[in-house]
């Protein structure tokens, strides 16, 4: 007489998450550190001069569109498995929203009406790293939904 199986009997052994989860971590790391080292030197004081309305406005832009690549990285981290190492990655993105958000309501010099940021601020030169890095990742998230669809099937 056979024993009816249990769902653990049916278990396929999975490959550790972590190697991923440290690839995925890292790559946005060095993305947001890229980002706050963009915004930082756009915005220095160097030799007194304070920094334009427009100096301020791309370093916040660079920062805020940071959350889009990151975003998707934690989306493919969650497509992989990855849990609680992702917050190591979502802490530091949470910074770069508010100093971004902070840096996007300054005004800059006093000489500097206050300036209103709009949608071209987002596609600036400071930023295209960021969309650049955010059109790889999401073809690397369409190819993580397509094998888990072929492997369901």
């Amino acid at each position: 007489m056979t024993q009816p199986s249990t769902p653990n009997d049916l278990a396929v052994p999975r490959a550790p998450v972590w190697p991923l989860t440290l690839v995925i971590v890292l790559a946005g790391l060095t993305l947001l550190a890229w980002d706050f080292w963009v915004a930082v030197i756009t915005t220095a004081p160097f030799f007194g001069e304070q920094p334009s309305g427009d100096e301020l406005a791309g370093a916040g832009m660079t920062l805020q569109t940071a959350l889009v690549p990151v975003g998707l990285l934690t989306v493919l981290g969650l497509l992989v498995g990855s849990r609680f190492g992702l917050l190591v990655l979502v802490m530091p993105a949470g910074l770069a929203a508010l100093t971004g958000s902070d840096l996007l309501t300054r005004a800059g010099t006093a000489a500097d009406a206050p300036r209103a940021w709009g949608p071209a601020d987002a596609f600036a030169e400071p930023t295209w790293v960021n969309w650049a890095a955010a059109a790889v990742v999401l073809l690397v998230v369409a190819a993580a939904v397509l094998r888990r669809r072929r492997r369901r099937t």
